[in-house]
């Protein structure tokens, strides 16, 4: 074992092994280990191989081991981000990518007509920033990117993107399966990219993963099926493409919308003529889309890891907010509630006033359970405090909030005659 790590230097982490090409397959690990010891063993080659895999994994895993934060690993070198340099490859690596990191290489031109055709110019300018980000083995930007149109505009086609520059090291899948399967979190073990390519417009039940996923750093706890759970890296970074916004059950909070950039696809033109074989010609151009991205890398690094967003970005965003927190609008309207000291309104009643205005601006209300658990979770950052002695008719106490009242006559049930309530009618 030792004179094999000598002659193929090696580490292992969580049972898996990573040279300087990056992770090591078990079957590359097997047809290493064999070239090795076939003139010295003439039979069990393959228990002997068993047998030092097993050594090996003893000795050398360790939890001592962390990306390199400030070089990038291509097929021919280290790349130093700070010195902007190709290195001969020596590091061992949790990932190298499979492309050439050529200085003097030509402009992706074929890709850059096409994102051309894709996006508004600033938009360019945030995707070209979220592809160096993805080089990273970290998440300081704390960001997921989605582009969002209505079918036929090529989205799919910076998927194509992604796997020219990233190879092995971008998993693709389902954010929808991502966020509700907990084995699947593994899968993303020190790899670059999480791509979804068509993303599904079921709603999340939980979003918990997929938050920590975005702005994890360092290490977190990962199980894999029939495996003893184990500390392990995840740095990749999520992008999705699809016809909707990315929505949540139950999760209405500002953290959830606060961690997604969203583009919008350029209509389609008439005059735009589909080409079957723009895939080919994205990846022939991968070593160009390469300096493209590490060009976005650098500005980003400059602007402190504060990604570049449109007016037009920061729309989408707002719309979906205002969408999907439709108990954040509610309070944030006016002619509903009114925050004030003296105020006081059962939950019942300010559920009714809740369940009003989505009917008026023809939006899908949340449940009483959801709505009572906004409201307890701000309590503070409302002004509002929860009680047990709201007085109703003939006395009858119910619960309800001091500090908000209702200004429109929804629940006949509440007394109004106090002096701590409004009644207003149309």
């Amino acid at each position: 074992m030792e004179w094999f790590t000598s002659e193929h230097p090696l580490i292992c982490m969580g049972g898996c092994f990573y040279d300087v090409d990056g992770r090591i397959e078990t079957s590359r690990l097997r047809r290493l280990i064999a070239e090795s010891i076939r003139p010295y063993i003439n039979r069990d080659c393959s228990q002997q191989i068993s047998k030092i895999i097993a050594t090996m994994t003893d000795f050398l895993d360790s939890d001592e081991y962390e990306p390199e934060e400030g070089w990038l690993f291509f097929a021919n070198g280290d790349y130093c981000i700070s010195e902007k340099m190709l290195y001969p490859k020596s590091k061992i690596c949790f990932n190298r990518l499979p492309v050439n990191y050529i200085e003097s290489a030509s402009e992706a031109e074929v890709t850059m007509k096409f994102l051309s055709e894709l996006l508004a110019s600033d938009d360019i300018r945030t995707l070209q920033e979220f592809f160096g980000y993805m080089f990273l083995p970290s998440n300081p930007g704390q960001k997921m990117l989605m582009i969002l149109g209505e079918g036929g505009e090529g989205k799919s086609q910076v998927g194509e993107m992604v796997k020219a520059l990233f190879g092995t090291n971008c998993i693709t899948g389902s954010i929808a399966d991502l966020s509700s399967n907990r084995f699947m979190a593994a899968m993303l073990e020190c790899k670059n990219v999480f791509l979804d390519d068509d993303m599904k417009l079921t709603a999340l039940k939980d979003t918990d993963l997929l938050k920590k996923l975005i702005t994890n750093s360092g290490r977190m706890m990962l199980e894999k099926k029939n495996q003893q759970p184990h500390q392990g890296y995840i740095y990749a970074k999520l992008i999705a493409f699809g016809n909707g916004s990315l929505k949540s059950l139950y999760d209405k909070s500002k953290g959830f919308y606060r961690r997604q950039i969203v583009l919008s696809a350029l209509p389609v033109s008439p005059e735009r003529k589909t080409d079957p074989q723009l895939g080919r010609k994205i990846a022939k151009e991968a070593e160009g889309i390469l300096i493209w991205a590490l060009e976005g890398l650098h500005r980003l690094i400059d602007n402190n890891y504060a990604f570049t967003v449109s007016d037009s970005a920061k729309r989408n965003l707002e719309k979906i907010m205002e969408e999907e927190d439709t108990i954040g609008a509610f309070l944030n309207s006016k002619g509903y509630i009114e925050l004030r000291s003296d105020g006081q309104s059962s939950t019942k009643a300010l559920y009714n006033a809740y369940m009003q205005f989505c009917s008026n601006n023809n939006i899908k209300a949340v449940s009483s359970t959801t709505f009572n658990g906004y409201l307890s979770e701000n309590e503070a950052k409302l002004g509002i405090r929860y009680t047990k002695h709201i007085k109703g008719l003939m006395g009858l106490e119910s619960r309800g909030y001091q500090g908000i009242t209702v200004r429109l006559d929804y629940d006949q049930d509440m007394e109004w005659g106090n002096g701590t309530q409004d009644k207003y009618y149309k």
